[in-house]
C-alpha cells in the first residue's frame, strides 16, 4: 500500500471576500482521487482558471453559486470542486483569484 500526503499553504486573505480551499483527503492512496474545493464569499469574484493540480490535470470540475437577500444586502457564496488523482507526495500552490479587481494568492487552506 503506498500513501501519498498533499501539504498546503496556510494563508489570511485581508480583504473583504472569503476564499477558503480544502481537500477530501490529506492522505491518498495510489490512484484515489482527491477534490479540492474553494469557497469564495464576496464581489466580483473571478472564478480561477485551474487545469493542473500537483502537476496532475484536472479530472473533472463542478460549481455551485448560492445568492441570499439577508436584511436589504445580497450575499453571493460559490464553491469550485476540482478533482485530480495525484500520484507523488505534493504540496498545492497558492491559486490566484481575482476579487473586487485585485489578484490575490493569499487563500487559506482548511484540511
Amino acid at each position: 500500500m503506498v500513501k501519498y500526503f498533499l501539504h498546503f499553504f496556510f494563508l489570511q486573505n485581508n480583504i473583504y471576500a472569503l476564499a477558503v480551499a480544502s481537500v477530501d483527503a490529506s492522505t491518498v492512496e495510489l490512484g484515489d482521487m482527491v477534490t479540492l474545493s474553494i469557497q469564495l464569499d464576496g464581489e466580483d469574484i473571478q472564478r480561477p482558471n485551474i487545469f493542473s493540480i500537483c502537476g496532475e490535470n484536472v479530472v473533472s470540475t463542478s460549481s455551485n453559486t448560492s445568492i441570499a437577500y439577508i436584511n436589504g444586502d445580497y450575499k453571493k457564496h460559490y464553491i469550485l470542486s476540482y478533482k485530480f488523482i495525484p500520484t507523488v507526495s505534493c504540496t498545492i500552490e497558492p491559486i490566484e483569484i481575482s476579487i473586487a479587481g485585485q489578484v490575490e494568492k493569499n487563500i487559506t487552506y482548511r484540511d
